[in-house]
């Protein structure tokens, strides 16, 4: 009996060679000759083929977005050609691309949704605060809890459910990451696709493993896409990919903008004596700290939402600032033939990126950048340092 549950814990720990595997080939080696050229040259494309994936131009982009994030927990998330296997690194990129979310759509609402054991299970409500999903995902992400097949149906039934509630002059996005290879539906998930399209639903979704026929059929047919990554680094590059806003396609032609109302509160004055309340969107929590609807006199405890009273939509000037960078995006930099010499006007770290990359000029203030730079200022600083 002893050698028996001997053999079940080291079932349960993994083999040591489990632990001590890396995927020595992604890391910077010499070629045959001694010489780093081939590391260079690959550096050299990964740099460029980032430049590429930036976006630029003028687009109109909804700036309020409603996204379910839907994650795979079946037994097959517990495959480990992902380190230290898929879940684990699931998680870690979801938190990362919560918080990056946020940050450039901070008038936008998440949901996350789990399916495993043919069910889908909501982890989060609808909500503009990243610490509520961040929590959630660290406290409800053990690797443990991976059993079953996923249901692919009821995770976009579920999400369907979420996303009906959601304002129509925003986007309704579901992002799904699929580790398994099948699917444990109750039903036909081709009738479920005419009703996302009704309710104007794109359906993302990222394979871990192999192309899936049903997933690929479901995001063509939604107008998304359908991803299968590589390894990690390639899984984050997807990710990422899906933080700006995607542009606004209408199947009815018609490009007018339309108004949305929008409704500024004024934070509650703290009094000297910390009084507790219950606010009109959590009735069962006490809160201390709320914003008061100027319509309906209604009060929420955070921001940005939608009135529960009077459905009038919540936001601050600072988030409603912080979403116009997608409207008017920075000029992109042009390739230019500087010399050495005038490397002297970057900053000394940033001088063995100019000769991986090259320098990049601003149009407008003809300041010289490099390859980095270019991408960092595009992608996250979103304002020329020279034009400042």
């Amino acid at each position: 009996m002893d050698l028996l549950d001997a053999d079940d814990d080291v079932k349960k720990a993994g083999y040591a060679w489990e632990d001590t595997y890396k995927r020595s080939w992604d890391l910077l080696l010499e070629d045959e000759a001694g010489s780093l050229e081939t590391a260079v040259d690959r550096l050299k494309q990964q740099l460029k083929r980032a430049r590429r994936t930036l976006r630029f131009g003028t687009v109109r982009r909804g700036i309020v977005r409603n996204v379910v994030l839907v994650l795979d927990a079946s037994a097959a998330m517990a495959e480990q050609d992902l380190k230290p296997n898929r879940m684990e690194t699931t998680l870690k990129l979801a938190r990362q691309f919560i918080t990056a979310f946020f940050d450039q759509n901070p008038l936008s609402h998440l949901s996350i949704v789990v399916t495993r054991g043919g069910l889908a299970e909501r982890w989060t409500q609808a909500s503009g605060n990243p610490t509520d999903h961040i929590d959630a995902l660290q406290s409800k992400g053990p690797t443990r809890d991976l059993y079953g097949e996923p249901s692919l149906l009821n995770a976009l039934s579920l999400a369907r459910t979420i996303l009906a509630h959601a304002p129509a002059h925003g986007t309704r996005e579901v992002l799904t990451v699929f580790g398994s290879l099948t699917s444990c539906d109750p039903g036909n998930i081709y009738d479920l696709i005419p009703q996302l399209n009704q309710d104007r639903i794109t359906v993302n979704i990222i394979g871990l493993a192999s192309e899936v026929h049903v997933c690929k059929a479901v995001c063509a047919s939604t107008r998304g896409q359908y991803r299968v990554i590589m390894n990690e680094d390639h899984f984050d590059e997807i990710m990422t990919g899906w933080t700006p806003p995607p542009p606004l396609v209408r199947e009815d032609g018609d490009a007018r903008p339309r108004l949305m109302e929008m409704g500024f509160p004024r934070r509650r004055k703290p009094r000297r004596r910390p009084v507790s309340f219950l606010c009109a969107c959590h009735p069962f929590r006490p809160e201390q700290r709320g914003f008061t609807c100027p319509r309906c006199l209604s009060v929420v405890c955070e921001l940005p939402t939608e009135c529960p009273v009077c459905a009038l939509t919540l936001v601050s000037s600072p988030l409603l600032a912080r979403s116009y960078h997608h409207l008017f995006p920075v000029m992109p930099y042009v390739a230019t033939n500087l010399v050495a010499s005038t490397h002297s006007a970057l900053p000394p770290s940033a001088f063995a990126a100019t000769i991986l990359g090259g320098v990049y000029a601003c149009p407008s203030c003809r300041q010289p950048f490099c390859l980095d730079c270019d991408i960092y200022v595009h992608s996250h600083l979103h304002n020329c340092p020279g034009c400042i």
